[in-house]
């Protein structure tokens, strides 16, 4: 049972206690503030919570747009589903959200037993219990127009079993790992609608109207312009890392859709905005410093990084391939092209998993250390020209970038090379024209990118073998092939996640692939008119269950005071 009940019974009983004291002879019954927040309890809409904190209005600046607030056909835009829908599991606090009571997973993998809190709702009073949850679920294994990848092994929707009120058990053919990140994403598995809504509000549902489970639901959406949240006056699962277990503070969140960053940016400093949840790095800088605004630097499942050819001289050479890596000053990078806002990447992954034990002092910058290795593997700069030479021939190679940062990133990274003896010369290409090359292995190395928030993007982007994912490394040896097949092997998600770190840092150690940046989203707040929102979230917009206006507060304690 989850543990606000418990407050919700003794505060119930609290409600009815008084003080009386005497006077003039007489008993004078004084009503009681039982939970201290200044307001008397027969006054107190919400006994035992903080009342002072209730009220306002955040309004939050975005480029993004949405085409329907039906998750089943949404995969993208997911910064307002955030306040909408609560998925299961909350992504990067390693927890289970309110409403799950507990889950388990079987020996083999393969059955999910999932217990739902009791109480649970969705925005239009249906109740999100166990056939609410397995029928979201059938929904996607039956109806192919409905996204249902995480749930490829449930073969039939009969496998999704309602065990009880509260109890749902998923039966898969084999394992896979990656449910429970899947059911961490409202855009990907972790987002649940009122059953049957298409028998229920037809073609409305997605676009005027829309009931999840989450803390604000949808009042109103005017496409490419705003869309208005108000606090869901039922809501009291919010996850264990929350103060307030519901309702939230704020009596509406606005998200504003405004195209232009400049324009979000002006209208945060005159304070039409509250906040921005999509600014960028060259933006984001001028706010630095200012004690009025708070940046939110949000962990990003992307990583930049370059990708050596392994089948082709020089780059052929693991000594010349790690010197490269330990040529590169990350943090300078960050500092330089991204103003700070992006984190020197130590391995390879993309996630949230910042560094593994094993690879994190790998690489670091070094620049004595890489001339050690180049001169140890022969390359010598013979004429005094600059540049490294072996058997006659220089160090030198291609670096293909894409236009813009990629482009920038290589341009810094070819100057750095240049200070240990190695001329890149840099070739920038659209993304069309440098993949051709790249599958037809005209390259040498590659400035790239990648972006996915879960481990299975490992076994595809170092599979010798995978074309939707070239293989741009080359980098095909046995070992590689057997941890592939080991990591795809895992029955659990621990288990998997440690398979994959030990192919991670297999490739890693062999200096196929040189990690550059993982830059970070950002998000730009008014902290002189809010607080309590979540600044360790995952997410493209801050978590709000306990985010409050300080104005409010403030008007509040006022009135209550006197």
């Amino acid at each position: 049972m989850h543990q606000s009940r418990y407050s919700k019974l003794i505060l119930a009983l609290l409600l009815v206690l008084f003080t009386f004291a005497t006077v003039g002879g007489g008993i004078v019954c004084i009503a009681q503030d039982s939970d201290g927040d200044l307001v008397p309890d027969d006054q107190d809409e919400y006994p035992g919570r903080n009342d002072l904190k209730y009220g306002g209005t955040l309004t939050l600046g975005t480029a993004a747009t949405m085409r329907t607030f039906n998750t089943h056909f949404n995969r993208r835009g997911n910064d307002p589903l955030l306040l909408t829908h609560e998925a299961p599991f909350i992504e990067g606090h390693d927890t289970k959200a309110g409403w799950i009571e507990d889950y388990e997973v079987s020996d083999d993998g393969k059955v999910w037993t999932v217990y739902l809190e009791e109480g649970v709702k969705f925005h239009d009073g249906e109740p999100l219990d166990a056939e609410a949850f397995a029928w979201n679920l059938r929904q996607r294994i039956s109806n192919e127009d409905i996204f249902s990848t995480p749930l490829r092994y449930v073969e039939k929707p009969e496998d999704v079993v309602v065990v009880d009120e509260n109890t749902v058990k998923i039966v898969q053919s084999q394992p896979n790992p990656n449910l429970r990140p899947s059911f961490s994403d409202p855009c990907w598995l972790g987002a649940f609608e009122t059953p049957n809504y298409d028998e229920r509000y037809g073609d409305d549902y997605g676009t005027k109207v829309a009931h999840s489970n989450g803390p604000f639901k949808l009042t109103e959406w005017v496409k490419g312009d705003h869309m208005v949240f108000e606090r869901f006056e039922e809501y009291s699962w919010a996850p264990d890392f929350a103060e307030n277990p519901g309702p939230p503070y704020l009596k509406e969140v606005k998200m504003r859709v405004v195209p232009e960053m400049s324009t979000r940016l002006n209208m945060l400093k005159t304070g039409e905005l509250d906040g921005v949840v999509d600014a960028r790095p060259q933006n984001a800088k001028q706010f630095k410093d200012s004690e009025k605004f708070d940046i939110i630097q949000v962990p990003s499942t992307r990583i930049l990084d370059i990708e050596y050819n392994t089948e082709e001289a020089p780059l052929d050479e693991l000594e010349v391939r790690k010197a490269l890596n330990y040529a590169v000053n990350r943090p300078a990078l960050a500092k330089i092209l991204y103003y700070g806002f992006a984190r020197p990447a130590y391995s390879l992954f993309s996630s949230t998993s910042l560094e593994l034990e094993d690879t994190k002092h790998l690489y670091k910058f070094d620049r004595e250390k890489a001339s050690s290795l180049l001169k140890e593997a022969g390359w010598k700069d013979e004429d005094n020209d600059g540049i490294r030479e072996k058997n006659g021939k220089d160090l030198k190679f291609n670096l293909i970038a894409k236009p813009g940062i990629y482009t920038n990133l290589a341009t810094a990274v070819q100057g750095m090379w240049r200070e240990v003896g190695v001329r890149a010369n840099v070739r920038t290409h659209d993304e069309a024209t440098a993949l051709n090359l790249i599958k037809q292995r005209e390259h040498d190395a590659v400035v790239w990118d990648h972006a996915w928030p879960y481990y299975d993007l490992y076994y595809w982007w170092f599979n010798p073998d995978y074309e939707r994912y070239p293989n741009m490394a080359q980098f095909d040896t046995p070992k590689v092939r057997e941890l592939i097949k080991d990591a795809k092997s895992a029955k659990t998600f621990q288990e998997f996640k440690e398979k994959s770190n030990t192919l991670v840092n297999y490739v890693y150690e062999n200096a196929s692939i040189n990690a550059l940046l993982r830059p970070t989203g950002l998000i730009i707040m008014n902290e002189k008119k809010f607080s309590g929102y979540r600044k360790d979230g995952h997410y493209a917009i801050p978590l709000l269950h306990d985010a409050y206006s300080k104005e409010v507060y403030q008007d509040n304690k006022e009135k209550y005071s006197d």
